[in-house]
């Protein structure tokens, strides 16, 4: 047996398929399909076996495909044949792909993994199964589960190709505080956002063993699988839940093993007032259903500005337009004779009478013309500055586009990246459909205080859109830094301390090791808001925390080296991945 693991993560789904011509063979027989999740203080760790059967005649090479959520690390695959198991191990690509070529010529079990070329979320797994045996797939993954819009969020993607007789997926949870939301959403059966995200999954069964403990299976049998879908289930099973944040909103789990974990997520603050600013492509590739699909979500983002928000508009293709609500033409090329008099006039407060203003310009956009994003960035830097110094109030800008820029990536990444400096505006890029250049649109939102989101070319586009914003629409508080006390903490392991922005219904983390023998005394946070505030924090045992720790310091190296590549990064990051047994995306 030869196991090659090359492994990259990102989304999640599971399929299983043979790679044989459907006509010349019987389908494998996939009769066991199970997920199942152990989620302990927000940390899950999930384990998919899949046992499938080759009821053909011949040997045959039968592909397991999985692709998982984004950040998550691989830190198991198993495969079992003949009574025998086999761990994957790591290898060098083409002598991992030569070995298992010359097992199969052989006629002998074989199983190669690799990353999908086209795709770099999924990873295959190619296995020769000898005539009417049965192999058996146990993929392990683990990630740090995001808080997003108040709910920690566990996704599951299902695709075992056929109705299955022993299909479940299986979660248990296990928190320090209370669980005070617990849903189970129906099946979402498509890429589509659907409308009715707090519809109830009927199939789902959920247990509440204790107020800090909960259990949600899912195990349809073959009739309702396939109500479902004929060909079998096909789509994403979601576990939302959340803690008592009221209770506990600064938490530190000490853990046995000389760790701590850091959880930070005020639920009493009232949202800041903010400057938003958006920059939205509007080239002849954003023509048809993009476009209309931009106008709808703009219309929905601009409803949801609190009156006490500014915000900015600016439309680009080969040119950049400013909107300006005292104009009698609703946008002009920038520094027009018909433009404002000065920057800080294209800084709209969101007035209801500017809010529904803005509303008809956005509805009336059409596409036409080249990518000019680097002049548009340029102005948006401009006219921010006018309102930082006018205003102190966290600054977001929101850059949409579905195409290459005219122009080197690289000149605009140091351009907009030095310049933003002074005014410390997080950045956060979406990159509309496939032929956008999602690698250069993250580099530039991580070097500049925020992330990058794909959003996918469906009919729920404008959904997508409006779920993004409702994530960055509430700031807390920016500028956040945790301190803490000299000789507690062995400064080299501590993950990421400072931050630009606490969103509403989100949540920073912070991990390290403590000194040997050292207690960790009161740590302080503090962030600007319209006073400095400060929040004392409530420490807790825990079990184990190295693995979680491994997996925001391997998380956070690699999206610094995504911002600026370097090996040195790389490196750090491949040793501590390897110290605990965990691949992740970049690190091999």
């Amino acid at each position: 047996m030869t196991v090659a693991a090359l492994v990259l993560a990102a989304a999640a789904a599971v399929a299983v398929a043979a790679a044989d011509d459907a006509q010349s063979y019987p389908p494998p027989d996939v009769y066991r399909f199970h997920v199942v999740s152990h989620v302990r203080n927000r940390y899950a760790k999930t384990v998919v076996t899949s046992r499938v059967a080759n009821t053909a005649n011949v040997s045959r090479e039968i592909s397991f495909d999985a692709v998982l959520p984004e950040t998550a690390f691989i830190s198991g695959f198993v495969i079992e044949m003949d009574g025998k198991a086999y761990e994957a191990y790591v290898k060098g690509k083409e002598e991992a792909r030569e070995e298992y070529q010359q097992a199969v010529q052989a006629g002998q079990g074989a199983a190669h993994v690799q990353l999908s070329a086209r795709d770099s979320n999924v990873v295959s797994v190619s296995v020769n199964v000898e005539a009417q045996k049965k192999v058996t797939f146990n993929l392990t993954y683990e990630e740090l589960l995001q808080r997003e819009l108040g709910a920690y969020h566990l996704r599951i993607n299902l695709n075992p190709g056929q109705i299955v007789n022993d299909l479940l997926v299986e979660v248990h949870i296990n928190e320090t505080s209370d669980i005070t939301l617990l849903e189970v959403p129906s099946l979402q059966q498509s890429n589509d956002v659907s409308e009715e995200e707090n519809s109830t999954n009927p199939l789902a069964h959920t247990e509440r063993p204790s107020p800090t403990t909960a259990v949600v299976r899912w195990s349809p049998s073959r009739e309702e699988q396939a109500a479902l879908r004929a060909e079998g289930v096909q789509g994403q099973l979601l576990v939302r839940y959340d803690v008592d944040h009221a209770a506990n909103n600064n938490q530190i789990l000490v853990t046995d093993d000389g760790y701590f974990v850091h959880f930070y997520s005020p639920p009493d603050l009232p949202p800041l007032e903010k400057y938003i600013v958006f920059v939205l492509d509007v080239s002849g590739s954003m023509n048809g259903h993009k476009i209309d699909q931009l106008r709808q979500a703009m219309v929905s983002i601009l409803d949801e500005l609190s009156p006490s928000d500014n915000f900015t508009l600016i439309v680009f293709s080969s040119g950049s337009w400013v909107w300006w609500p005292d104009s009698s033409i609703y946008t002009f090329w920038y520094d027009s004779p018909y433009g404002p008099e000065n920057d800080t006039d294209a800084v709209v407060p969101a007035t209801p009478a500017n809010v529904a203003r803005a509303k008809e310009f956005v509805s009336g956009l059409g596409a036409g013309g080249g990518t000019a994003m680097h002049a548009a960035l340029d102005i948006a830097l401009r006219v921010s500055k006018a309102a930082r110094s006018r205003q102190d109030m966290p600054l977001v800008m929101v850059l949409l586009t579905d195409g290459l820029p005219n122009g080197a990536p690289e000149e605009i990444l140091q351009d907009y990246t030095a310049a933003n400096v002074e005014r410390g505006a997080a950045l956060f890029t979406l990159a509309f459909g496939e032929d956008a250049d999602f690698t250069f649109l993250r580099r530039l939102a991580l070097r500049n205080g925020g992330f990058g989101r794909r959003i996918y070319e469906a009919a729920d586009a404008h959904l997508q859109l409006r779920n993004f914003y409702r994530q960055v629409a509430s700031p807390l508080l920016s500028s956040v830094n945790f301190t803490y006390g000299d000789g507690q903490v062995e400064k080299e392991t501590l993950t990421r301390t400072r931050f630009p922005t606490l969103f509403r219904g989100s949540e920073l983390v912070v991990s390290g090791r403590l000194q040997p023998a050292a207690p960790l005394l009161e740590p302080v946070v503090v962030g600007e808001g319209r006073q400095r505030y400060r929040s004392p924090a409530r420490l807790e045992k825990a079990s184990s925390g190295e693995r979680l720790w491994a997996f925001l310091t391997v998380r956070q190296l690699l999206d610094m080296d995504a911002a600026s590549p370097n090996q040195t990064l790389k490196d750090r990051a491949k040793e501590v991945a390897l110290k605990v047994s965990v691949l992740q995306r970049a690190c091999i």
